[in-house]
């Protein structure tokens, strides 16, 4: 931007700030842009009304703040308007989780097995157990560190807890796996490579992320679903965490990508979505366990891993939403229980909702 129009713009927002009136924006706020970095002048919108289709880079983490309440206002053309990428809201959870028929029994919901639970760090492990059985998966096994078995084992009874080990001894009986929540920093190499030399769906998540990065890996024909929090999304060495820095990693590396934050993007190699749910209460301590949990059971459900990955991000955030409404803020150990209201709701017309 040229340096007498970032003048103007920066005096506007000065203005804007100290009159304190609304800001309507269309199309975007004025000075945002797909290369836009928060130390850039912008515009700071109450209101953006964007014709046809809301521009990629408003739901950029950079730049969704200042964008205030999005819309799109259709165009009175023939055709809708072209995007890249696709808003996920809370109609389309329907659309998107499997239908449980009523005469549904344990066995095909799925089994997921979790890796995970150093020590320390056993609740990561729980909290993502429970939430999968909280999304539906019928059976629900954990491979967790000798030394912590029998710490596990009493926190969820109705589990089968093992060593990860002879967990993965079982693989047969698997239809999807989930390895990273409380995994820790010990040697894991062996661990993860037998479970990488699987058929099944796999959920990267938290420490494991570091164990899939740390060398080549031959292609799998199964779906990997990774979902690192910023911080572990620049330790993976792909940059920034931005959407084009996650499409390119879904590109090279053969997986779907989950860049959780305010505002999560999905993406794999072709496609991506949206999910608009800034939810401050969300940001807590264990709540991307949970969302791990998630995803593995709808892979075990037989989904994508796009669309896994989709409706795990729209459950877990309505599920947030929930709780924050009734609650305020909230800890993870409370996301379970929502989530099983949601996802019972949409995918067999259980509950309340």
């Amino acid at each position: 931007m040229r340096a007498d129009r970032a003048r103007v713009l920066s005096q506007l927002e000065t203005l804007r700030a100290e009159v304190g009136k609304p800001c309507l924006a269309v199309d975007v706020p004025s000075g945002l842009w797909a290369g836009w970095t928060p130390d850039d002048p912008v515009l700071r919108a109450t209101w953006t009304l964007s014709p046809g289709w809301m521009k990629d880079f408003c739901f950029f983490p950079s730049g969704r703040e200042v964008c205030g309440h999005l819309t799109a206002v259709p165009l009175g053309f023939p055709h809708p308007a072209a995007h890249s990428a696709e808003l996920v809201i809370e109609d389309d959870l329907a659309d998107l989780v499997p239908r449980v028929p009523q005469s549904a029994y344990k066995g095909r919901r799925g089994h997921v097995a979790l890796f995970g639970g150093a020590a320390g760090m056993t609740g990561a492990i729980v909290l993502a157990a429970r939430s999968a059985a909280a999304a539906g998966a019928g059976l629900v096994s954990l491979g967790v560190d000798d030394q912590v078995l029998s710490l596990v084992a009493p926190q969820v009874n109705a589990f089968q807890v093992r060593s990860a080990s002879e967990t993965l001894s079982r693989v047969s009986r698997y239809d999807a796996l989930v390895v990273g929540p409380g995994w820790g920093d010990g040697d894991r190499a062996e661990l993860f490579a037998g479970l990488w030399s699987t058929e099944l769906p796999l959920v990267i998540d938290a420490d494991a992320l570091a164990v899939w990065n740390s060398e080549p890996r031959p292609p799998r024909k199964a779906p990997v679903v990774i979902t690192p929090h910023p911080g572990e999304f620049r330790r993976l060495g792909a940059g920034e965490p931005s959407v084009a820095a996650a499409r390119e990693l879904a590109r090279s590396r053969g997986v779907v990508v989950v860049l959780k934050g305010a505002v999560t993007w999905v993406v794999d190699a072709d496609r991506g979505r949206v999910w608009d749910g800034p939810n401050p209460a969300l940001g807590t301590g264990g709540s991307g366990d949970c969302l791990s949990g998630v995803v593995g059971a709808l892979l075990a459900m037989g989904l994508s891993g796009l669309d896994a990955a989709s409706a795990a991000v729209a459950l877990h955030g309505l599920a947030g939403r929930d709780l924050a409404q009734k609650h305020g803020w909230f800890t993870a150990d409370r996301i379970p229980e929502a989530l099983a209201q949601r996802a019972a709701a949409c995918m067999a017309g259980l509950g309340p909702l």
